[in-house]
């Protein structure tokens, strides 16, 4: 995510601050990261948190700033009372969310290198066959000419298959990886589109 992105998600989540309180959210972040500059951008936001986080505690420092505040109507109070039940209910529903998308990445992950070594050891199965039976076909040849010629032929057909099962598994796990990192940049950015 690059700081656009973020400021976008940020200013996303911090929609129930009211227009004032929200610019001067923003201009702080905007001065932090004019301040880190291009060069530790993603150190910054590392720094920063995820923009739910972010956008999460400045809810809470709102709401309680709010309530150090002398109240000056009752709508003002419950709309403090809002913040803070949101933000109390947030971190529940939030956190396992978080927790299962990790667990979904991983798990992924997982399956992409179970595939390709899945792939790797049968194009290497069919390779190894393949110039076992070359070798046994050579030592046939003064017995039994016709049967080694089959038994060559057949190698050489293993051979053939075990390259393009290995080629197969490389080109399956490129287009499931790339699959897989577009899925991951959409969740992270909250389903907005990549170029």
């Amino acid at each position: 995510m690059d700081r656009n992105g973020y400021m976008k998600e940020l200013t996303r989540e911090l929609k129930l601050l009211s227009k004032e309180e929200r610019e001067e959210v923003l201009l702080y972040y905007t001065e932090y990261f004019e301040d880190a500059g291009p060069a530790r951008e993603a150190e910054a936001i590392e720094e920063l948190g995820t923009p739910k986080e972010a956008a999460s505690q400045i809810l809470k420092d709102v709401a309680i700033k709010r309530l150090d505040k002398p109240k000056s109507s009752a709508k003002k109070g419950l709309s403090t009372i809002w913040i803070v039940l949101l933000a109390i209910c947030a971190a529940p529903i939030g956190l396992p969310l978080l927790f299962a998308a990790v667990v979904l990445i991983v798990f992924l992950v997982l399956a992409l290198l179970i595939l390709y070594i899945c792939f790797t050891l049968s194009g290497a199965l069919f390779l190894g066959i393949g110039v076992v039976s070359i070798i046994a076909g050579f030592y046939v040849m003064p017995l039994q000419p016709a049967n080694a010629a089959a038994m060559i032929g057949l190698a050489l057909l293993e051979l053939g298959g075990g390259l393009l099962i290995l080629l197969a598994g490389i080109l399956c796990c490129r287009f499931i990886y790339r699959v897989i990192r577009k899925w991951i940049k959409r969740l992270l950015s909250g389903g907005e589109k990549h170029e």
